[in-house]
C-alpha cells in the first residue's frame, strides 16, 4: 500500500460524470442568460406595451437552472469527497494495523489524530468541494467569454483577457500559500500533540505545581498558531480579492467598449451580465488554490504513513503449531533460542529493560526480529492470521468503550453465551464490577477509565479465556494480579490446550505445572 485511492474507485466515476454534467448545465444556462439579458434590454427602445416575455422567461429559467445545478453539484461533490476520504481513512487505519507496534507507539497521538481529522478534512475539501468547482469553472468561464463574443467580438476579447489576467495573478499569489499551509499545519500538530498528552493529566499536573508552566506553554503554542493562521488567512484574502478586482475591471471595459463604439445599451447590458457571470467561478478558483495547497500538505503527511515499514500479510496456518525462537536478536534480546511445544508453558523472568515485553511482541508477530527467526511451526510468527488465535495481554491491550459483554468477548471468533460469560467473569473475580456497572449490559468507558487497574487485568484474562486463543502471551506487572486469578487463568489455558508464555515473578506456577519452562533474561 503506497498511494492514495483512485478518484474513480468504488464507483466514484459516476459522481465525476454527474459533476461534469452539472458543470455543462451551468455553463449553458450562463451563456443563455447573457444573451437573454441583451434581448430584454433591447425592448427598452420598443413601443410601449411590448414586453419580451420569452426573453424574461428564458432569463428566469436560466437562473433556476444555474441554482439547481449548483445544488446538484454540491450534493454530488459531497458524496464524492466523503467516499474518497472514507476509503483513504480505511487505508490509513489498515496501514497502521500492519505496522510494527513499536512504530505506531512512537507516533505522537496528536499527530495521528490530526491525520484522521484535520488532514482528511483538507483532502475531503479538495476532492469534494474544490475539484468539482474547478470542473464547473472550466466550463462556465469559457461559456461566459463565448457569450461575450456572441454579443460583440471586442467585448468577448476583453472578458477573455480579464480571465487570463485574473488566472495569472492568482497563480502568482498562490505561490505563497503552500509554505503558509505547512507552517499552519505544523503549529496545529504541535498544539494537538501537547493537548492530547496533557489534557487527560491536567489534575495531576496541577497537583505537582505545573499548572502555570503548562498554561504558559499553551499560550506560546496558541500565539504561534495565531501567527501562522493569520498569515495564511491574509494570503487567502489576497487571493479572494483578485476576482472582485478582475470583475470590476471587466465591467469597466465592457462599458468603455460600448461607449467607445456607440453600441446599443442592450449589448452593454448583455456584456455586463457576461462579466457578472465570471465572478462566481473566479471566486471559486481563488478558493480552489487555497484548498489545493492545503490538500498537497495533507497528502504529503498521509503518504509518510504509507511509506512506513509494515509487517508481512497474515495468513491462515494449517494447525496449532509450536513456537520457536532461533538465534533471535532484537532490541535488548541477544541470540535468544528456545522452543515451546503445543500446549506448553514458558515463564520469562528478567529485570526491567531485559526484553520481556520485546520477546512477547515478537512471539505475537507484532514485530519482526532484526536477526534470527521467530516461527510458529514452519511459518514466521508475523504470518499468523487473527483466526489462528494469538492473544497478547499487556498494558497496551485495548479496552474499548461499550458494554461489559463486548469488552469481555472482544476478539472472540464465536460469541459465547451470556451464561458462559457470567461464569468466566465470576471465576476471575469480577462479581463486584458486574454489580457496579449493572451487569453485562453495563457500560465500560473509553480505555476502561471507570474500572480499576486490577479489574482491567482480570477482564483481559477472562477475555482471553472466553476467546479460547491458541497462543496466549501475558505481560503482567508484578503485584497487579492476585495468585488465585493467575491460577484460574493457567487452568483455563491448560483445559483448551493453549500455549502460554508469561512474564513476571509468578512462583506459584511452578507448583501447579512442574513441566513449565523458565527463561531468565539478563
Amino acid at each position: 500500500m503506497s498511494a492514495f485511492p483512485s478518484i474513480n474507485g468504488q464507483g466514484r466515476g459516476r459522481f465525476l460524470t454527474l459533476v461534469v454534467l452539472t458543470a455543462l448545465l451551468q455553463a449553458g444556462a450562463a451563456a443563455v442568460a447573457a444573451v437573454a439579458t441583451r434581448d430584454v434590454f433591447a425592448t427598452f427602445l420598443a413601443p410601449a406595451g411590448s414586453l419580451p416575455w420569452a426573453a424574461l422567461a428564458i432569463l428566469a429559467a436560466s437562473g433556476v437552472v444555474i441554482a439547481g445545478g449548483r445544488i446538484a453539484q454540491a450534493t454530488v461533490a459531497e458524496r464524492l469527497g466523503q467516499s474518497f476520504t472514507g476509503e483513504l481513512r480505511e487505508q490509513l487505519f489498515t496501514q497502521l494495523s500492519r505496522m510494527p507496534r513499536l512504530e505506531v507507539q512512537n507516533q505522537r497521538r496528536g499527530g495521528l489524530s490530526l491525520r484522521f481529522v484535520g488532514d482528511l478534512s483538507s483532502i475531503r475539501s479538495w476532492v469534494g468541494d474544490a475539484m468539482p468547482k474547478l470542473i464547473a469553472a472550466a466550463f462556465v468561464l469559457p461559456a461566459a467569454c463565448g457569450a461575450g463574443f456572441l454579443l460583440n467580438h471586442l467585448i468577448g476579447a476583453a472578458l477573455a483577457a480579464c480571465v487570463c489576467v485574473g488566472l495569472a495573478a492568482m497563480t502568482l499569489a498562490a505561490r505563497t500559500l503552500r509554505p503558509l499551509h505547512r507552517a499552519l499545519r505544523r503549529q496545529r500538530a504541535r498544539l494537538s500533540a501537547d493537548m492530547s498528552e496533557r489534557a487527560p493529566q491536567a489534575p495531576d499536573l496541577r497537583l505537582i505545581g505545573r499548572l502555570g508552566h503548562e498554561i504558559a506553554r499553551l499560550q506560546t503554542r496558541t500565539d504561534a498558531l495565531t501567527e501562522a493562521a493569520t498569515a495564511r488567512r491574509r494570503a487567502g484574502a489576497v487571493m479572494r480579492a483578485i476576482p472582485d478586482t478582475i470583475a470590476a475591471i471587466a465591467g469597466a471595459l465592457v462599458l468603455g467598449i460600448a461607449l467607445h463604439l456607440d453600441l446599443p445599451a442592450s449589448l452593454a447590458a448583455g456584456g455586463l451580465a457576461a462579466a457578472a457571470i465570471l465572478v462566481a467561478p473566479l471566486r471559486d478558483l481563488a478558493m480552489i488554490w487555497d484548498r489545493y495547497n492545503a490538500f498537497v500538505v495533507a497528502r504529503s503527511k498521509c503518504l509518510r504513513v504509507f511509506r512506513r515499514p509494515i509487517l508481512p500479510a497474515r495468513k491462515a496456518l494449517p494447525s496449532q503449531p509450536s513456537l520457536t525462537f532461533e538465534d533471535v536478536s532484537h532490541g535488548p534480546l541477544r541470540s535468544l533460542s528456545f522452543h515451546v511445544p503445543i500446549g506448553g508453558l514458558l515463564q520469562v523472568h528478567g529485570a526491567n529493560g531485559a526484553g520481556k515485553t520485546t520477546l512477547l511482541r515478537l512471539a505475537a508477530g507484532m514485530e519482526e526480529p532484526a536477526y534470527g527467526r521467530v516461527l510458529m511451526g514452519d511459518h514466521p510468527a508475523t504470518s499468523a492470521s487473527p483466526e489462528f488465535g494469538v492473544c497478547l495481554i499487556d498494558a497496551q491491550t485495548p479496552i474499548l468503550a461499550g458494554s461489559l459483554r463486548r469488552c469481555l468477548t472482544l476478539g472472540a471468533v464465536k460469541r459465547p453465551s451470556d451464561a458462559q460469560i457470567m461464569e468466566m467473569a465470576t471465576a476471575f473475580g469480577l462479581k463486584m464490577l458486574l454489580q457496579r456497572v449493572g451487569g453485562l449490559d453495563g457500560r465500560v468507558s473509553e480505555l476502561g477509565r471507570n474500572i480499576s487497574e486490577g479489574e482491567r487485568w482480570r477482564v483481559l484474562l477472562a477475555r482471553a479465556s472466553l476467546c479460547q486463543a491458541r497462543l496466549v502471551l501475558l505481560d503482567c506487572p508484578d503485584g497487579v494480579l492476585d495468585p488465585d486469578s493467575i491460577d484460574t487463568f493457567v487452568q483455563c489455558m491448560a483445559s483448551v490446550g493453549a500455549t502460554l508464555i508469561m512474564t513476571g515473578n509468578m512462583q506459584r506456577l511452578n507448583r501447579q505445572r512442574s513441566e513449565a519452562q523458565v527463561i531468565n533474561l539478563s
